[in-house]
């Protein structure tokens, strides 16, 4: 009998939660299951995932993945910035990272803006979404939002 990757993604993923419920491990909150938010603050950053995927993982940990991979995309763009924001879009299922960042081209003279970056499940950057002026909160956020009413924040920072 052969098993495909998704086959086995669900076959943990049941498991996990089967242990959850026993108490036998920690919190989980799957993303694309829609949890609740204090579901997925009880479970970050090692009991969130994608897909069976450990978010904090791949966005988190993994080099040149996440985190890397936008911080270098902005970076591209004349920003330099700290990240400060993921969430899950789940009707693209796609992710949103934010950071607080300061166009570089005016030196120290720069207000600070809220970029926001879209990944792709893997933890590429595919596209910078916006920049907008103030920071991520509240401005970034309430853009995020805009942009993506049915979010999922996973990390506010």
């Amino acid at each position: 009998m052969k098993i495909n990757r998704q086959q086995l993604r669900k076959i943990i993923r049941e498991e996990l939660i089967r242990l959850n419920e026993q108490g036998n491990i920690g919190a989980t909150a799957e993303l694309t299951q829609n949890p609740d938010p204090s579901a997925i603050q009880a479970a970050w950053p090692q009991g969130v995932t994608h897909n069976g995927e450990n978010v904090f993982e791949t966005f988190y940990k993994s080099a040149g993945q996440g985190v890397h991979d936008a911080d270098d995309w902005i970076r591209r763009e004349g920003y330099d910035g700290q990240e400060t924001y993921l969430g899950y879009d789940p009707q693209s299922d796609n992710f949103i990272m934010g950071f607080d960042a300061f166009y570089d081209e005016d030196g120290m003279n720069a207000d600070m803006e809220g970029v926001l970056v879209l990944l792709d499940p893997r933890g590429r950057a595919l596209e910078t979404i916006t920049a907008v002026p103030g920071g991520m909160y509240s401005a970034g956020l309430k853009a995020v939002r805009t942009a993506f009413p049915q979010i999922i924040d996973v990390r506010l920072d």
